[in-house]
């Protein structure tokens, strides 16, 4: 994903026959711009291609990739953070998404791709330096800028057919 000083938003599809891979416009002139972004893995060709992407506003897009129209369709938007969105990802399974600010995660449930459910958010002390799904799901690892390695596992006392309010843990 590359933005370009037009406003011009682009995916390359690394895996192309060229060096360069293959260009696509993603978003034309659009006024935000473009911080991370992450694809959830299909498990067979059938599957839906969905792509996430966090803006500097806080702003969370997702998309679905058409494979016969080569199109992008916006699923759903929402506001996650207030500040700028650093990293976006979906976990190993696609049941949850998280997003990071300098020093803040937040947890959400995949419903479906048109209805994302924010869970519950983490903020910590000192700045993320990055972070990263373990295999298992529940599962992540947070490197923190004091030199700290954490491993969080989101809660598992929850039920799915619920909505949820924003909760805040301290780990």
């Amino acid at each position: 994903l590359i933005q370009g000083s037009d406003a011009n938003t682009f995916l390359y599809n690394m895996n192309a026959k060229n060096f360069l891979g293959e260009k696509m416009l993603l978003e034309s002139n659009y006024e935000l711009k473009a911080t991370s972004c992450d694809l959830a893995n299909r498990e067979t060709e059938t599957d839906l291609l969905v792509m996430a992407i966090g803006y500097d506003i806080g702003l969370l897009r997702i998309y679905q990739f058409n494979n016969e129209t080569l199109k992008l369709s916006l699923l759903t938007q929402l506001r996650a953070h207030e500040v700028p969105i650093k990293r976006v990802l979906f976990s190993p399974d696609k049941s949850y998404l998280i997003t990071q600010t300098t020093n803040e995660i937040f947890i959400f449930i995949i419903d479906d791709y048109h209805k994302i459910i924010p869970f519950c958010s983490i903020r910590k002390s000192c700045s993320i330096i990055d972070l990263d799904w373990h295999p298992e799901s529940k599962k992540f690892i947070v490197g923190l800028s004091d030199g700290s390695v954490e491993e969080i596992e989101i809660p598992l006392n929850f039920d799915n057919s619920k909505t949820f309010l924003m909760t805040e843990y301290n780990y």
